[in-house]
């Protein structure tokens, strides 16, 4: 895609991911930053929002399947995600199966 305007980035509490972050951050954009410290990803939201975008957060730690798959599900209920950024430096060992814009993601699969 070549503009998207819903992204999702893990990670995004500091290093690629917050540096990602701030590049797509423009009005327009909305922005799903994951990471595990809510304080850094406050930081690079007040730097993102300045910039135009939107941001939603969410403090968690991928490995967690479970609350990957829930946090993952909720965005997707409210708007569809057009591009995922799986920054995290660690996998949590899951799939993300392919979904279309009229569906929500189906499930996540533990490999």
């Amino acid at each position: 895609m070549k503009n998207p305007n819903v992204i999702l980035i893990t990670g995004a509490s500091s290093g690629i991911g917050a540096a990602l972050a701030a590049t797509y951050a423009e009005r327009g954009v909305k922005l799903l930053l994951m990471g595990r410290d809510m304080t850094r990803l406050m930081d690079i939201e007040k730097i993102c929002r300045a910039q135009g975008a939107a941001v939603k957060l969410a403090a968690m730690d991928v490995t967690d399947t479970a609350a990957m798959r829930n946090q993952l599900l909720a965005w997707f209920d409210q708007e569809p995600i057009d591009l995922v950024i799986a920054n995290a430096g660690i996998s949590g060992g899951g799939l993300i199966r392919n979904a279309d814009h009229q569906s929500r993601f189906e499930e996540v699969v533990t490999t």
